[in-house]
């Protein structure tokens, strides 16, 4: 699997209408009461992460910038890693990726230490339970992907 294979960061009208595809069907998988509780806690952080992203992309322009268009292209994409089609559990890959980037790319930096404290923890915490939702092969081909992209970058 790479990532790069999933296109070009969509212009933010796209994203815009995905998020909103996104949080309607997450309204609906509430309301039918299909989703976990773990996965219910990674897709209520979706939405949040995505636009946070979505917003430092337009504000970076260092080497992670490829890699944080490289996760909005792909969680806009359907049929990534674990099909968006299938419902809930089809954008648990989507948004471990937007946290794994997140949380590499802004590791070391001063404004995201004192700026995104609470947004740290909630991806911390993501990750560090992804095994329960993703299973390890997932997890681990996407951390790989990261890995590989930012040392292509540096």
């Amino acid at each position: 699997m790479d990532i790069k294979d999933y296109g070009k960061c969509p212009s933010q009208k796209e994203m815009d209408a995905y998020i909103g595809y996104f949080e309607s069907n997450l309204d609906s998988w509430k309301r039918k009461k299909i989703i976990t509780e773990d996965v219910d806690y990674v897709l209520n952080f979706s939405s949040r992460i995505f636009r946070t992203l979505a917003n430092e992309r337009a504000l970076t322009f260092s080497s992670h910038q490829k890699i944080i268009e490289s996760s909005l292209a792909y969680f806009c994409w359907p049929n990534d890693l674990i099909l968006d089609t299938l419902g809930p559990i089809g954008f648990t890959d989507d948004t471990f990726l937007l946290c794994f980037v997140f949380l590499s790319a802004f590791r070391a930096s001063a404004k995201a230490l004192s700026s995104f404290n609470l947004i740290f923890d909630k991806c911390n915490l993501i990750i560090d339970n992804s095994k329960s939702y993703l299973g390890s092969g997932i997890k681990k081909q996407l951390e790989a992907y990261v890995q590989q992209s930012l040392d292509e970058q540096e």
